[in-house]
């Protein structure tokens, strides 16, 4: 009997994932620490600044903006779509007393 070592193929995905988690938990703790301590000292110096929050703002106004017209572009795609294959400019029509098959 064969031994089954598909689990093998999740090792690098595995691998992969465990890195990424590290790293993101390295960041989050080099940035909530200040000198070895623990602080949020990082953030309150950017938040205090007076263009964070306008900035913040026009960022999430123009990702708005840019999924909005994505959307609408997507919607208006599948229609054209929808309407090319299943429409008028979709259907093919035969006629099919104009065989000589039928003709007879």
């Amino acid at each position: 009997m064969k031994k089954n070592f598909s689990f093998l193929y999740l090792l690098p995905q595995i691998f992969f994932t465990l890195l990424f988690l590290l790293a993101l938990f390295l960041g989050l703790w080099e940035s909530f620490t200040v000198e070895g301590h623990g602080s949020i000292a990082h953030y309150k110096e950017i938040f205090t600044r007076g263009d964070t929050l306008p900035s913040i703002f026009y960022t999430l106004r123009i990702s708005f903006l840019s999924s909005l017209f994505t959307l609408l572009l997507a919607i208006l795609c599948s229609f054209s779509d929808f309407y090319i294959f299943f429409g008028k400019l979709g259907q093919v029509k035969v006629d099919i007393t104009a065989c000589d098959y039928y003709a007879a």
